[in-house]
């Protein structure tokens, strides 16, 4: 037996029951075409037969045959009957329940209808949509190639919505969708806001209306009414375009007529009267002292187009009381000359478009239908051709500039600062402060004079910074040569900042310069070379170190070496001081104003050191029966006192008389004696005068007529000294050979160690043909020697004679040469000095 019942609508649900059999053949067939053919078995069958796996069980009709061969051999069938039938196509319920029929007038929605309609049988789904209606003006639908639809809400009210959908083969449909839609009252929502701070920049949304009436009141005044069209409108309000916009009150009001009923709303702003403004931070207002500066000031500028352009009205100092006017300012509108950048030009022809307009008509060109940054490029590129465009531009468009000249006030340095008005009783008045700075210039004054007269001399100067290079002042002649006052005075401004300046090299002497074999030299005198510490160069951390030694500039004492009686031969003196100091220049500190003021550390031996106290003159010998006789210790103590003679060799010392005694040291307070039988050795202050009988050299054994040992120790002064004379002297005529002598052994405690072969008429140091006193070229070096300025600096060390030569005694301005020596008059101080007591430095021996 067999049943076939539908299930879910679509399904077959097919059963068979063996009866005596134990399996079958079963036929389906579908409006008569076989489509299933297969063997069942028993006792009982039962399946579905569904489209979802078998797409032949569709909308039909089906026969369901079973067939078998009983046992005689006898075919039999059995068939039984049903039909799918074809289902219409109906509303997806679970669609519509969730749909929203409600919407607001001018709301649009998107729609996607492919789940909204279903069909029975699956072969005809998914439904398609055909039309969509609406039914009245209240709604749109517009569809898309994707088979989207967009629903807008037009008017308020009921709506309906007509859809119909289905195919030819699953059968048609249509439904009726009631939608309602809320209406929403006509509106315009304003928004205003200013836009490069000057334009206004409008903006209206419309809200079921189509088009209003803008009307633009300025402080009260109507001065715009025109139609605006929804749903958006956008417009800048500008000056370029109206100059009716321009600072003041602005109200926007918009007017509809809804219903017969006048509607509006409004909104307001403002165009601030912006301040003037002016940028000077570009511009440098330093300037040195003793000078002016000449400024061209920028042009001021105003946000508002009405209010320009913008002029200056005062350039005053800020004077603060304490310190007064520090510049002299002069101000001036003058015709520029300088082209407009076009920054520039663009932002006068934004500000003010017309005026550029004016500016191409008057240099004959058309600016009809040129933007505002066309009409910039084009009067930019006009000042290219000629120099009188310039000229013709900048009053076109207002841009006359002011020119400041300064003047610094004399002897006034430091901060400063301008303050600038600027604007009008229109547009406002603003002020721009800008602070300067006057630099001091490095100064130099003091006097020049001679170290022989200490009397001022006139003369020249030349200055060098460190390197060498030139230096020029306010007095500077085109060669670099300062002149000095008939007094030797001189007071100059360098042209340097004194903060750039530490210290500078001066070169100086008597005379004028004169040029001689190629050389630069002066008329009258050697070149001093000196170091002068400028301003503040002994502030704290910048005492000098290592070589350098220098005057301050504020009260720079200079003093120089004239050439006196050598004019005609300055090289031959200075060869002649070349041997006589050795290799180091020492001098006797005669009033202990060196080495006595130190003290302490490497001097302590020399604390109670008050110079030279006295000169002994002994009666006789510890080592052998030499004596003086009171005539030879009378002369000597002339020659010591005597200007013409040993008390000339000294400079501008002088040995008081009463420093000079005759006789020995029964205490031997002022001298020891040495356990060699030879040395009678001083204290420190004292020199002594030792008659030698039969008086040989210590280092040779040979006989000599004079000895003298001086006792220094690296610093360039000698303390203390022992002169040994042969008492039994042959005299020629009486006398002249033992004061000959004695006059050339005190030369070396005093001025030097060496016997020049040169000027031999002018010295008493020559080995031979000695003259009975000391010349003028012994008494020259003595001046040079016991110069303060020269010797006494603030560092110990021995002095270098080529270094102090040309520095003392330079020939001609010669800074190359000059710079490859440090330029120093001592050495560094105690951290060179060995360390070993003072009473253990060695004498040295000058033997005649």
């Amino acid at each position: 037996m067999q049943t076939a019942t539908l299930q879910d609508s679509v399904d077959i649900k097919y059963e068979a029951a063996f009866a005596n059999l134990d399996e079958a053949i079963l036929k389906v067939f579908k409006d008569g075409s076989l489509i299933i053919e297969k063997t069942i078995a028993g006792p009982k069958h039962s399946e579905i037969l569904s489209y979802s796996d078998n797409q032949e069980i569709s909308k039909g009709s089906y026969d369901f045959v079973v067939e078998w061969e009983t046992p005689t051999k006898v075919d039999t069938a059995s068939s039984v009957s049903i039909e799918i039938p074809n289902y219409l196509p109906e509303a997806n319920s679970t669609y519509w329940d969730a749909f929203d029929p409600n919407f607001k007038q001018g709301e649009a929605r998107s729609l996607s209808l492919k789940d909204a309609f279903k069909d029975n049988n699956l072969e005809d789904n998914p439904v398609s949509i055909r039309e969509i209606l609406a039914m009245d003006g209240q709604i749109e639908v517009v569809s898309d190639t994707l088979g989207e639809y967009s629903i807008t809400a037009l008017k308020g009210g009921s709506s309906e919505l007509k859809i119909k959908y289905g195919s030819e083969e699953g059968g048609f449909g249509e439904e009726t969708i009631n939608l309602w839609i809320e209406q929403i009252p006509q509106s315009v929502a304003q928004a205003v806001t200013l836009q490069d701070s000057i334009d206004i920049k409008y903006e209206a949304t419309f809200v079921n209306l189509d088009q209003a009436t803008l009307k633009v009141f300025k402080d009260d005044r109507s001065i715009i009414e025109k139609a605006i069209k929804g749903p958006e409108y956008l417009e800048i309000f500008s000056y370029i375009d109206n100059e009716e916009i321009t600072k003041g009150s602005y109200d926007f009001v918009v007017e509809w007529r809804t219903s017969r009923v006048d509607t509006s709303v409004s909104k307001s702003v403002d165009i601030p009267n912006y301040s003037p403004e002016v940028n000077m931070k570009h511009i440098d207002f330093d300037l040195d002292e003793n000078s002016s500066i000449q400024i061209q000031l920028p042009i001021p500028t105003d946000k508002n187009p009405e209010d320009n352009p913008v002029q200056y009205i005062n350039i005053e100092e800020i004077i603060e009381p304490e310190n007064g006017s520090k510049v002299t300012l002069d101000t001036s509108f003058a015709e520029a000359t300088t082209p407009l950048t076009l920054d520039e030009i663009n932002n006068i022809i934004k500000s003010n478009p017309n005026l550029g307009a004016s500016a191409i008509r008057l240099l004959g060109g058309n600016p009809e239908g040129l933007s505002p940054e066309e009409i910039a490029e084009t009067l930019f590129r006009f000042q290219e051709f000629a120099s009188l465009n310039v000229e013709i531009i900048r009053k076109a468009l207002g841009a006359i500039t002011m020119k400041l000249s300064i003047q610094t006030n004399s002897g006034k340095f430091g901060s400063y600062s301008v303050k600038s008005e600027f604007g009008s009783n229109g547009g406002g008045v603003n002020y721009a402060t800008r602070d300067g700075f006057i630099h001091k210039l490095a100064h130099i004054q003091g006097i020049l004079e001679s170290n022989e007269t200490h009397q001022g001399v006139k003369g020249t100067l030349r200055l060098y910074d460190t390197q060498w290079n030139l230096l020029f002042t306010n007095k500077s002649d085109s060669d670099g040569n300062n002149f000095t006052d008939d007094e030797g005075g001189f007071s100059l401004k360098i042209n340097k900042r004194a903060s750039d300046l530490d210290t500078i090299i001066v070169q100086a002497g008597k005379g004028i310069p004169i040029e001689q074999a190629g050389q630069i030299r002066l008329s009258e005198g050697y070149i001093r070379t000196v170091m002068v510490g400028m301003d503040d160069w002994m502030r704290p951390g910048k005492e000098p170190v290592g070589y350098e030694v220098r005057i301050p500039s504020d009260n720079a004492l200079i003093r120089v070496v004239p050439y006196g009686s050598y004019e005609n031969n300055p090289e031959e003196f200075k060869l002649f001081m070349w041997v006589l100091v050795g290799q180091n220049v020492r001098s006797f500190d005669l009033d202990g104003s060196f080495i006595g003021i130190r003290g302490g550390g490497w001097f302590s031996n020399f604390k109670d050191y008050k110079g030279l106290e006295q000169i002994r003159i002994l009666d006789h010998d510890y080592f052998s029966d030499g004596s003086f006789t009171r005539e030879q210790q009378e002369l000597m103590k002339a020659k010591i006192l005597d200007k013409d003679d040993i008390g000339g060799i000294i400079g501008h010392y002088t040995i008081d008389p009463s420093m000079i005694v005759f006789g020995n040291d029964p205490t031997f307070t002022d001298y020891t004696l040495g356990d060699d039988d030879w040395e009678v050795n001083p204290r420190n202050g004292v020199v002594i005068v030792v008659p030698r009988k039969n008086l040989i050299n210590p280092s040779t054994r040979d006989s000599v007529g004079g000895v003298t040992q001086v006792y220094w120790r690296i610093s360039p002064f000698i303390t203390r000294g022992g002169v040994y004379i042969r008492p039994n002297l042959v005299q020629r005529p009486d006398a002249l050979m033992f004061g000959a002598i004695f006059s050339h052994e005190f030369g070396h405690v005093f001025i030097g160690s060496g016997h020049p072969g040169s000027l031999k008429q002018d010295s008493n140091m020559q080995t031979l043909n000695r003259s009975s006193k000391m010349g003028p070229a012994d008494k020259k070096a003595g001046y040079i020697i016991y110069e303060p300025t020269l010797m006494r600096t603030v560092h110990l060390g021995p002095v270098e004679r080529d270094v102090f030569l040309d520095n003392v005694l330079g020939l001609d301005f010669t800074p190359k040469q000059q710079a490859e020596k440090p330029i120093v008059e001592t050495q560094r101080s105690t951290e060179f000095l060995p360390p070993i007591p003072m009473e253990e430095v060695k004498p040295q021996f000058q033997v005649k």
